[in-house]
């Protein structure tokens, strides 16, 4: 449960910081549309591949902690 919270806060910001980068740039929709897919959707990605192995530690340890 924790995780899916986490996991949705994280998204959320994603969008309100992708939404506050394309409104401070005053380009055209074209190049606001390719930066918005070109760097901040594969960002995300990241991030959850890089949490993923955070999740399955904090899995692992509270099993342990369980056993004790």
């Amino acid at each position: 449960m924790p995780w899916m919270i986490m996991t949705i806060t994280l998204y959320v910001l994603g969008a309100v910081m992708a939404i506050a980068y394309l409104a401070s740039t005053e380009e055209d929709a074209s190049r606001a549309e390719i930066l918005g897919c070109s760097i901040f959707w594969p960002l995300w990605v990241l991030v959850i591949a890089l949490m993923t192995p955070i999740k399955i530690a904090i899995e692992e340890w509270e099993e342990r902690r369980e056993e004790r």
